[in-house]
Parts: C-alpha cells; structure tokens; sequence
C-alpha cells in the first residue's frame, strides 16, 4: 500500500479523483433544522389549505388566459389570498430546491448545512429585487397601475402554480423510489417550462401599451436581464 503511494520518493494521488459535495454527504433529513422546516412547511400548507383550494380556479384560468393576472388584482380580497398563499409556498419550494440541488451555487458551500434551505429564498428576494429596480429605471410609457401590478404579481400566481406541481410531481412520483438526479431533472423542466410561461404572459401584458418592438425590447430588459443574472450564479 505504502510502495503503491510512494514512487520514487513522490506522493502519488489518484488523477481521477470523485470529490463528494459536504452536503451531499449529509443526510439532509438527518439535520434537525431540514426536519423542522418541513413540519412548518406542512402546517402552514394545511393552514393555507382553504385558501389554497379558493385560489386554484382563478390559477388556472390565468395559465391559459393572461388578462386574468389582470382581473385578479380588482379584487382586493383575492389578491391579498393569493399573496398569503405564495408566501406560503416558498417554504415547501425552498426546502425542494435545497433537497435536491436545484440552486446551488459555488458561495452555498460556505453556508451550513443547517442554513442552506434559506439559498434559494434569498436567491429569489434578489431576483425580485432587480426586477423591481429594472422595472422602476425603464417603466414602459403609458403603463397603467393596474397593468404595472398585473406585471409584478403575475409571477406570483406563476409561482403558485409551479409549486403545486412540483409537489404533484412529490407525490407521485416518490412511491417509485426515483433517483435524485431523476427528481432534479424533472424539478428543472417544470421551472424551465414556468419560465418559459411567464416570459409569454409577460409579453401579453407588455403589449396592452407597448409596440411589438417596444414590447420585445422590455422583455430583454425587464425579464432576462434577471433571469440571466440568476442562472449565470447557479452556474458558478
């Protein structure tokens, strides 16, 4: 063992070494603070649950109809339901994206295992952050409020919808013991796909006062200008 390490007075080390991650090393069920966040995460779903079930018809109508993001924010009722209700599932979304690696860039490996979960939430609050400035330095001309809220908070009902079919996607799939890669490629599709369907309903509401030029340049600015920012840190 030792005259295999040693040749000629060298240390010799395998070249294709398999380094393991330090939190693919830990069982991420094993932390005490995974176990609890996901306790919290399930009361606060069944805490939402009424208003969960409430808001799913107007989600739905939303995916295939964009205007809706428009009609929701007339009810106050409704938009307070519906922001109570994402708030709530950004817990079960974080604790996905930690569990199965969806964002984990190179700075999450400085931050405690027990601490990962919050990644992907500060991820997002930057996200939304710079939207929100992008969007205060290059507000298209002759946007209404009403259309300016239904620009910002159709992500929201985006979100919603992703999430529950993430969780969908939990419970039916786990029975069949998948492997995690399985999982997080599946995880990755469906956020590629809301992205994808988020970029059309944006574009919708963009051209309620905007040129089709004018309506694709704001798409570059307001939307990919972010989402690039967010995937170029991922990949890092």
């Amino acid at each position: 063992m030792t005259d295999s390490l040693f040749r000629s007075g060298t240390l010799e080390m395998p070249v294709s070494a398999s380094p393991v991650e330090p939190a693919q090393a830990l069982d991420w069920l094993a932390l005490p603070g995974n176990r609890i966040l996901m306790v919290a995460a399930i009361l606060l779903f069944f805490a939402a649950l009424g208003d969960y079930l409430q808001l799913l018809p107007y989600i739905f109508r939303c995916l295939t109809r964009p205007r809706e993001h428009v009609h929701i924010q007339h009810n106050m009722s409704l938009v307070y339901t519906r922001n109570f209700v994402a708030l709530t599932l950004l817990l079960p979304f974080c604790l996905i994206s930690d569990r199965y690696f969806i964002y984990s860039p190179a700075f999450a490996g400085f931050v405690p295992a027990g601490w990962s979960v919050a990644v992907p939430a500060v991820a997002i609050g930057a996200y939304l952050l710079l939207r929100r400035l992008l969007f205060a330095l290059i507000k298209p001309r002759r946007f209404t409020s009403e259309l300016e809220e239904a620009y910002h908070f159709a992500l929201y009902n985006l979100f919603i919808a992703l999430v529950s079919l993430m969780l969908l996607t939990l419970a039916v799939l786990l029975p069949f013991a998948p492997t995690d890669m399985a999982l997080r490629t599946v995880f990755l599709v469906e956020i590629g796909l809301a992205f994808v369907l988020s970029l059309g309903h944006t574009m919708q509401i963009l051209s309620l006062h905007c040129s089709a030029l004018g309506t694709f340049l704001y798409l570059c600015a307001l939307e990919l200008i972010p989402a690039g920012l967010l995937l170029y840190s991922a990949l890092r």
